[in-house]
């Protein structure tokens, strides 16, 4: 690969700026995103520990390859 593509499915990085309604993160906080969002919590998976396995999680950075030095959002 060549840069800015990062191979990968977590990213980390030093937060930069925030939005008005973020709350309990500061600018230059040291930060993790993982690979998936949106397990419902609920279901035989999610309870088990394994929300990798939920139907209703979604990939956030899987096959997404466009500027990975920069990620200005991360869902909820």
């Amino acid at each position: 690969s060549s840069y800015p593509l990062v191979p990968g499915h977590e990213v980390v990085g030093i937060i930069e700026k925030l939005g008005d309604q973020t709350k309990g993160l500061a600018t230059g906080d040291r930060v993790g995103l993982g690979w998936f969002s949106g397990s419902c919590l609920s279901c035989q998976p999610c309870l088990s520990g394994r929300h990798q396995l939920c139907r209703k999680t979604e990939q956030i950075i899987v096959s997404r390859h466009e500027r990975r030095e920069r990620c200005p959002r991360s869902p909820p």
